[in-house]
Order: C-alpha cells, then sequence, then structure tokens
C-alpha cells in the first residue's frame, strides 16, 4: 500500500484499488508470485520468467472486457474523454461501449478535430461527438484519416480524397498511390502520404535515402512532417527530405511516432517505447528505452496514431492492450532509477574468477609438492642404496677379519693382530651405541641389535632380537633422534631398523626381521606400510 493505493494482484495482472474502484495497471504477467511496494514508491513484481519493476507507475494498462477484441483507433475528444474503435467495430468512450457493429471493423487511425473524432473503418468513416455516426462517403475500405487546413483527409486503399466538414463536400485529391496508410500536409499546400511502397507526394514517388513503407507521419506546429520507415526517422522541411541520425533505435522497427507539443518525441517500436526530448532545431536528447524490465509491458505495439489529452497523458495501442503514460513523468526520473541492469552471468562474479585463481594456485602448489617429494624420495633411494653398498663392503672386510684372526698361520706370523684391529675398526663404523631410559634407569643398545620400536602410550616399546624394554620417550620425538637412513617410520605405531628387515609378507601383515646372527622377531604392520617399505628396499 502507498499514497492510499492498494495494489491488488493475480496470476496474470496487476491492479490498483484507490478506494473507489479498481482499474489495471499491467498484464501479460507469467506467475505473478510477490508484489512489493518500496520506499520510493516504485512497485516490484516477482513473477516466474524474473523480476519486474515499475517506477512511479507511470505505465497504466487498460484491458477490454471481450479479450478476443483489440483496441486499433484512439482519439480524444475536446472534453477530454477518450474514444476507442475495435477490431470488432465496438466503438467506446472512456471505457463505455457507446456503438457495436461486428462489420465495421476499424482500422489503426483515429484523428480529433474540434469536438469531434474521426476513425477510418470498413465501409466508411465514423463521426463521434456523444453519438457515433457515418460520414456517408463511397463504400470502401478507408485506411487511415488525417487533417489539412480544415478539412478530414481520408485514404481508402488506392486513393486520398479531401472532405468538408461544414458542407459536406468531398473532393479526390490524388489516385494510383498504393496502400497509403498515412498522410500529412506541410502547411504550403502540399500533401505528404506514406505507403506500402515508400513516400508519395502529388500522386507521385519521392526518392530518399530507402524505398521502404512508411508506417507512421505527424506534422508539428511549424507545418515541418516527421516520419518514420523501418528503424529510421525522416524529416521533410521546406520541401527537402532530412534523415534524423538517431543511433539508439537502430534495430528496433519503428511502428508509429508522435510529436508531443509539450516536446517530447514518442517511438513506439516492435519491441518497445523510446521516450525523449525533441527541440526546436530538431535534435534529440535525453532518449530512454522501455521494455518489461522498466514497466512497459504492452506486448506488441501497433501501427497506430497516437492519441494525446490535454494533461500530457498519451494513449498507445497495443495487441492486447491499451497504455496510457504521461513522457514528462518518465523522463523526470534519472536513468539509473529507470532501469534495472538484467542480471549478471555466472562468469561475470568477481568470487567466480577468485575461486578459480586460488583453484589454479592451490593445483599448481599440489602438484609443485608431489614432484619434490618424489624426488626427494628417489635421492633418498639413491643414498640407502649407497649407504646399504658401504655397509656391505665394511661387513665383507669384517666377515675377512674375522676369519684371519681364527687362522692358526695367519697368528703365527702376526698377522692375526692386523685383523683383530680392522674387525675393531670395522664394528665400531658399522654399528652405533644408543642410550635410553626406562622406568628402572637407563639401557645401552646396539643398532646392530635392534629390530623395531612399537609406539605404548606416551612412551615406547623397544623390540631388540634378545627381548624388550618400555623406554621413556614417544614415538615422535624417538623418530627425531634416530638416523633417517637406519629407522624408518612404517605406520603411525611402528619405527623399523631397514638394515635388519629380511622378509615382507603384506598378505599376513607380517615383517620379519633377521639379525646378523641369525636370530629373527617380526612384527604386524598396517596394509599400507608395505608399499612404503618394498620402495625403499
Amino acid at each position: 500500500m502507498a499514497n492510499g493505493h492498494i495494489v491488488i494482484a493475480d496470476e496474470h495482472t496487476l491492479y490498483d484499488y484507490d478506494g473507489h474502484g479498481v482499474k489495471a495497471i499491467a498484464t501479460g504477467f507469467n506467475l505473478i508470485k510477490d508484489v512489493l511496494i518500496d520506499r520510493w514508491d516504485r512497485l516490484w513484481v516477482a513473477t516466474y520468467e524474473g523480476l519486474y519493476c515499475f517506477f512511479n507507475r507511470a505505465f497504466t494498462c487498460h484491458r477490454l472486457t471481450d479479450k478476443d477484441d483489440i483496441v486499433r483507433a484512439i482519439g480524444i475528444d475536446s472534453t477530454g474523454s477518450v474514444v476507442m474503435g475495435t477490431l470488432n467495430g465496438k466503438v467506446l468512450r472512456d471505457g463505455k461501449v457507446v456503438a457495436d457493429d461486428a462489420n465495421n471493423y476499424f482500422a489503426p487511425n483515429a484523428v480529433s478535430i474540434g469536438n469531434d473524432v474521426f476513425m477510418a473503418a470498413n465501409g466508411d468513416v465514423m463521426r463521434v461527438n456523444g453519438n457515433v455516426t457515418r460520414l456517408g462517403l463511397p463504400h470502401d475500405r478507408y485506411q487511415f484519416v488525417s487533417k489539412a487546413g480544415g478539412r478530414l483527409i481520408v485514404g481508402s486503399r488506392k486513393s486520398i480524397i479531401a472532405y468538408t466538414l461544414e458542407s459536406g463536400h468531398i473532393d479526390t485529391l490524388q489516385t494510383g498511390t498504393p496502400y497509403p496508410w498515412c498522410a500529412a500536409d506541410d502547411g504550403q499546400g502540399q500533401l505528404w502520404v506514406g505507403s506500402t511502397f515508400g513516400l508519395f507526394a502529388d500522386g507521385k514517388q519521392v526518392e530518399y535515402s530507402q524505398k521502404l513503407i512508411v508506417t507512421s507521419m505527424e506534422r508539428d506546429s511549424r507545418g515541418n512532417i516527421l516520419f518514420a520507415s523501418k528503424d529510421s526517422c525522416f524529416l521533410i522541411r521546406d520541401g527537402r527530405i532530412q534523415h534524423l541520425d538517431i543511433p539508439t533505435i537502430r534495430g528496433h522497427e519503428v511502428r508509429s511516432l508522435h510529436l508531443s507539443p509539450k516536446g517530447f518525441l514518442i517511438l513506439a517500436v516492435i519491441d518497445g517505447l523510446f521516450v525523449g526530448h525533441i527541440d526546436k532545431d530538431y535534435t534529440i536528447s535525453d532518449l530512454r528505452f522501455y521494455d518489461h524490465t522498466n514497466g512497459f509491458t504492452a506486448l506488441e505495439p501497433l501501427m497506430a496514431t497516437m492519441a494525446e489529452g490535454s494533461d500530457g497523458t498519451v494513449w498507445l495501442a497495443g495487441v492486447e492492450e491499451v497504455t496510457s503514460f504521461n513522457p514528462a513523468v518518465l523522463l523526470a526520473y534519472d536513468e539509473h532509477d529507470t532501469y534495472i541492469a538484467p542480471p549478471l552471468r555466472w562468469w561475470q562474479h568477481w568470487w567466480v574468477w577468485l575461486i578459480i585463481i586460488a583453484t589454479m594456485l592451490i593445483t599448481v602448489w599440489l602438484i609443485t609438492r608431489w614432484y619434490e617429494k618424489r624426488r626427494n624420495r628417489q635421492r633418498m633411494i639413491r643414498l640407502q642404496r649407497e649407504k646399504l653398498q658401504r655397509e656391505q663392503q665394511i661387513e665383507d672386510i669384517r666377515q675377512k677379519a674375522i676369519r684371519a684372526t681364527t687362522d692358526e698361520a695367519n697368528v703365527q706370523t702376526g698377522s692375526g693382530t692386523l685383523a683383530k684391529d680392522i674387525v675393531k675398526m670395522t664394528e665400531h663404523a658399522a654399528y652405533e651405541r644408543l642410550t635410553f631410559r626406562t622406568a628402572s634407569g637407563t639401557i645401552v643398545a646396539d643398532t646392530k641389535d635392534i629390530a623395531y620400536f612399537k609406539a605404548d602410550g606416551n612412551y615406547s616399546q623397544l623390540v631388540t632380537f634378545h627381548g624388550q624394554d618400555t623406554i621413556l620417550v614417544g614415538l615422535g620425538a624417538l623418530e627425531k633422534t634416530l638416523n633417517p637412513e637406519v629407522f624408518v617410520r612404517a605406520d603411525r605405531s611402528t619405527l623399523v631398523n631397514i638394515h635388519h628387515i629380511s622378509e615382507l609378507m603384506p598378505r599376513q601383515r607380517r615383517c620379519i626381521f633377521c639379525s646378523p646372527a641369525g636370530e629373527k622377531v617380526e612384527t604386524t604392520l598396517l596394509a599400507p606400510a608395505f608399499k612404503r617399505l618394498q620402495a625403499l628396499l
């Protein structure tokens, strides 16, 4: 509710109730879901097709009670009443039917002269001035009506005639003009006629930049004529034709135009409406386009004349309804207030590009990290292989030295002493003595005797080939202090000596360790641990 008005909506139509009566604001919506009036008195309509906005409800749509009928001709008499002629032969005055003749369908054209409104119809021209009468013209299919020098100009299918209102005298002005649609005089005795095949004067075709159908034509107070052809507008001044450069309307076929005495140019195009200011030198400014996104919901404007009341209200006939609006009200709003930008596509949002860039950076980081881990793993495997080769060489030398100490001939010759020294040196190089704290004291273990460590809460189990003890250090801290080339984390709870692994059995989840002296122990590991140990070995 706003300004004492209540907006009512059904599935397809908006209505305005002012306390006295209900009138339609707009129709043709596809399933209205909700309406809202904001603090700027703008009406917002949520439909199945999207969101519509009506700024100050500047456009008002009027529907006939007969949904199969179409308003084609509109005129305003001297009392300000709106007179309409329909396709089915009805004559309405201020929305009330005053005449009905199904055989007398009206052409999309009307003109007001004095107190009368004239409308071209099938067979004759109708005169409405409180009563509806016929002029009594020869029976023909009349296309349009206009006025020139106080006389009524009437166009049929192939001729233009003039009718004098006071005397009822008929003059034939032109013949042979094919399918005329509109006419206007320039105040200098020249009648210009627009037809399906272009522009005509004195019954002869006039050359100009294009020879297309002329759909609408109007004369201003200075005798200059403005007419529309396809998506272009032209000016006739002093007998010369000038093209008006209006880039905005290119691609929009003009159905009708109207020159308002208040200085507005109105162009009804096939897909909407253009409204702007026209100056004395015919410079067009502030030309704005209106369609369903900013209040103009007419399905398709007709090639019909527009009518303007004394208060500046303009009436326009469409395929399904009549629309009334005031150009001054439309242009009073700023462009930012009278236009709803279409919604952005999904790729036009800033956060979409932020996600894409972040995803790319994370992907590059993950690939780099995987490559570094793979390279470091290969380097570690190579170092392990080289270390094992060196240790094997030292072990071979040690075994030879041990055998040399037991050889009596070497002992007698003095070589046994050298062999013993070699055994001590290699034993010190191959193995390392480690010290650990336990609950009862301190123990010392050689790396050659250690098979693996097992996590035991905050402590660890030290498993050697001779037994096991609980040491007062966690497995994580233990891993940091031990040689990573000897002790490797197999799984979350096991740290193994890879130099003593003799057999891996993944199916039984068993890992068997063997000491240099031949003692064996074993433990169970998680399934993923075997792949890592196999790669290291």
